[in-house]
């Protein structure tokens, strides 16, 4: 089962989502992030609250979603900007959500741990369901 997290920039909350979500996930099951207009970093304070909680930041980069390595069963926005832009043609077959995670202030940190926080409760239910089939 394959997860995109889109994010217009994909430089920090789809990152976050992604990071977080291999880091619970079961065999079998990958996240993936893209953005619609990628910002081309991933934002330094995301990359060091992920480290922070343990969790790998290798291979993360900010890259469109035009570049997908596999083609995504389930699609899920993270910010209100991706959620109202219109898909490629390509990730219409997927199961499409919206999570509104908030915008993450970058000179900020305690916002980043909370959106962290948010996005690890969203995740949960979809790693416990993974774990039944």
């Amino acid at each position: 089962m394959n997860l995109l997290f889109l994010c217009t920039g994909n430089s920090c909350r789809s990152i976050l989502a992604e990071a977080t979500f291999n880091a619970l996930a079961p065999k079998g099951w990958q996240g993936m992030s893209a953005g619609s207009q990628p910002t081309g970093q991933v934002h330094p304070r995301s990359l060091a609250l992920l480290d922070r909680e343990g969790i790998s930041t290798e291979g993360l980069y900010s890259k469109s979603w035009s570049n997908l390595p596999v083609k995504p069963d389930i699609v899920i926005t993270v910010c209100g900007n991706a959620a109202g832009e219109t898909c490629p043609t390509y990730l219409r077959p997927a199961l499409r959500a919206h999570w509104g995670v908030s915008m993450i202030r970058p000179k900020l940190p305690e916002p980043r741990k909370k959106s962290i926080r948010h996005l690890r409760r969203l995740i949960l239910p979809y790693v416990k369901v993974s774990r039944l089939s």
